[in-house]
């Protein structure tokens, strides 16, 4: 199972998980620190294979046999809250993550120090959660440490490195910085194709991150070279209908929207809406930024008041995370009073533009 995991077979890691799991049961050996390794491993399967339900409980049970057996102070234990805190984290749930990377790192710290290889991996972890909540000044400051001490303790061609490499990557994209930011998806990309198995989507993502670069610096036709070879490698290796490979077509239809192919972008956006709501759902906040992605290409098509309810719904989501400091937030905002304008409802609109525009000196300056 190990071996597996290892090399991104999760649903053969997984079967071999549950199979060890359920000898351990027979032989009635389920308070071992090996039996809640073997749950806590399942979980991270499950997890990867986007089972976050399933991953949970997994995890709730590893946490509760760990505390009864061992305590809660212990590397195994600030593991799984780790862990945990990824579930809480693909599930949108932002307030639990951050609580449980929290609870993770401050044991690490205590029981290793901030220079150890398992503190600094969960920093990493850490670093993804900021990352993906749009937070991309504290995750370069929390990650540029960390790559450094995991490059003294591992090396820079340690197949570690591969991810940490695609997050930097993408955090200089995002502050414009491309140059830098092809270095490091450059970096994972040779790790990937020389130390990790090619049936994992990660050279996916490091061919979509150079396509990235590609489309800022307006070379379309490059960057859709590579956002093909990139996506048919992430739908060969986690499957049309996944999350992963929900998220990576945004980019696809970025790159329509700007090219003025604005069919090719609608059809690309709203399949990318649907594997995000069967996957997580309408309450979750990627689907709501991504309604936001694609209310943006609808009011350039005078087409917004068609889709009005996505931008009703993206609203709630954000209120309800309280994340009324967010960027997207006011973005959803800006087309709802887009929206009432073309109903002819002035004097709201004017009044949520007002309201929007705060947001925006607020979020942006």
């Amino acid at each position: 199972g190990i071996m597996y995991q290892q090399q991104g077979g999760f649903i053969n890691a997984s079967n071999n998980f549950s199979l060890a799991k359920i000898i351990i049961e027979n032989l009635q050996l389920t308070n071992s620190e090996f039996y809640i390794k073997i749950i806590n491993n399942e979980g991270l399967c499950l997890l990867s294979s986007e089972k976050y339900q399933e991953a949970s409980i997994l995890f709730d049970s590893a946490l509760e046999k760990e505390a009864m057996l061992n305590g809660d102070r212990t590397e195994l234990y600030a593991n799984i809250l780790g862990n945990q805190a990824m579930v809480y984290q693909k599930s949108g749930f932002n307030k639990e993550a951050k609580l449980y990377h929290g609870l993770s790192l401050q044991i690490l710290s205590d029981l290793f120090g901030d220079n150890s290889l398992s503190y600094n991996q969960s920093i990493v972890n850490y670093a993804i959660f900021l990352r993906d909540i749009s937070d991309y000044d504290n995750a370069y400051l929390t990650v540029i440490p960390a790559h450094k001490k995991l490059v003294e303790i591992l090396g820079e061609e340690h197949q570690y490195m591969a991810n940490v490499n695609l997050l930097l990557g993408e955090i200089y994209n995002f502050f414009g910085d491309y140059n830098k930011s092809m270095e490091y998806y450059n970096k994972a990309e040779k790790i990937f194709i020389e130390k990790i198995p090619m049936d994992v989507p990660g050279y996916g993502f490091a061919k979509l991150g150079q396509g990235m670069n590609f489309m800022q610096l307006h070379n379309y036709n490059k960057a859709e070279e590579l956002y093909d070879i990139a996506l048919k490698h992430i739908k060969a290796t986690s499957g049309d209908t996944s999350i992963e490979y929900g998220k990576s077509i945004i980019n696809k239809a970025l790159l329509h929207m700007l090219k003025k192919e604005y069919v090719k972008a609608d059809d690309t956006y709203l399949t990318a809406l649907e594997i995000i709501e069967n996957k997580l759902g309408r309450n979750h906040m990627l689907f709501a930024t991504l309604s936001n992605r694609i209310a943006q290409l609808m009011m350039m098509q005078d087409s917004l008041l068609e889709f009005e309810d996505l931008i009703e719904n993206a609203i709630i989501v954000y209120e309800n995370n309280n994340e009324k400091d967010n960027f997207n937030y006011y973005n959803s905002l800006f087309f709802k009073a887009h929206i009432l304008f073309k109903k002819k409802k002035y004097k709201e609109s004017l009044d949520l533009f007002l309201i929007v525009r705060n947001g925006y000196e607020k979020t942006i300056g």
